[in-house]
Formats: structure tokens, C-alpha cells, sequence
């Protein structure tokens, strides 16, 4: 398929099993020889590439008995990226990535059918509540609460394209 020793940063997409699936959205799982030869270590951000120039932010994690040329992401960050399943996707370092000042998000008006008041408190407080969730302007994220499921889209971060939150 391409080359490993011309681009160790390309991996392919796996889908995450389900024992790891409760775990924070945004976090990608690699073996513990890539994380040492692309020098990443366990909770750094890094920048993911796709498909037709999108990008979304992630942390990595490092697992023991992983194929190298592998990584593991949920469903969400592959339909960030536009990726498929066996898809090759880019994974760059991020140095110094700011913490968010504001985030405006909207919500899809199909996964809010039925529901009134207030989407803070129930769906987006809970999803941000754990800190340093990294998120990129155009993402999609999806918030669990009330036995619902809510998606809303990153329509603007302050002050730029990616930030922890």
C-alpha cells in the first residue's frame, strides 16, 4: 500500500474495540514503537490529516502489542477526517497548543427533534467537563446525555483554528 520507511507518520484507520469505546472521543491509540520513533508520548495532542484537507485535533495514546503501521480512532474523528475504515490518514506532532478562550457551537437540527430548553447544562457541560478535550473549527462532536445523543459543529474557536479546552 506505501511505503513505511518513506512516511512513518502515514498510519492506517482501525476502529477503536468496544472496552476502549467509553474513553474519551478524541483519543487516537498507536504502538508503542511509533509513539517513540515519531517521539509522541501518552496524552500529547496531535494534528490528524484526511481526506480532502481536513484536519482534526486528537490525543494519543500508546498501546503495548499494536501493529506499527496501525492507529485507532472512533467513529467521529474518522468522520471528521472523511476517513473510512482501512483509510490512510497523516498524524503530525502539535507543539503549544492554546487552550480555548470561547467555542460557538451549533447543533443539527435532527438530533435536537423532541427536545426543549437548555442543550448546555445536559449535553455540552458534561462533554467538557473533564478539561483538555482538543477541538478543531469545522469538527463535528457528538454529546451523550438524557439517553440522547446530540451532535453540534465547531463553528468558531477563539482565537484560531485548534485549541484544548
Amino acid at each position: 500500500m506505501f511505503d513505511q520507511k518513506d512516511s512513518p507518520n502515514r498510519l492506517v484507520c482501525d476502529d477503536i474495540p468496544a472496552d476502549k469505546v467509553g474513553d474519551s472521543i478524541c483519543t487516537v491509540y498507536i504502538s508503542v514503537n511509533k509513539s517513540t520513533e515519531l517521539e509522541l508520548f501518552r496524552g500529547e495532542t496531535i494534528l490528524l490529516k484526511g481526506k480532502r484537507r481536513k484536519e482534526t485535533v486528537c490525543l494519543v495514546e500508546v498501546l503495548e502489542d499494536y501493529p506499527d503501521n496501525h492507529i485507532q480512532t472512533s467513529r467521529v474523528t474518522r468522520n471528521n477526517l472523511h476517513v473510512k475504515l482501512g483509510d490512510v490518514i497523516t498524524i503530525h506532532k502539535l507543539e503549544d497548543v492554546p487552550n480555548a478562550q470561547a467555542i460557538h457551537v451549533l447543533p443539527y437540527i435532527d438530533t435536537i427533534e423532541g427536545l426543549t430548553g437548555d442543550l448546555f447544562d445536559p449535553f455540552l457541560r458534561p462533554y467538557f467537563a473533564n478539561g483538555y478535550i482538543p477541538v478543531t473549527q469545522g469538527d463535528v462532536i457528538q454529546c451523550h446525555g438524557g439517553m440522547r445523543t446530540v451532535e453540534f459543529k465547531v463553528v468558531e474557536l477563539t482565537p484560531g483554528p485548534y485549541y484544548n479546552n
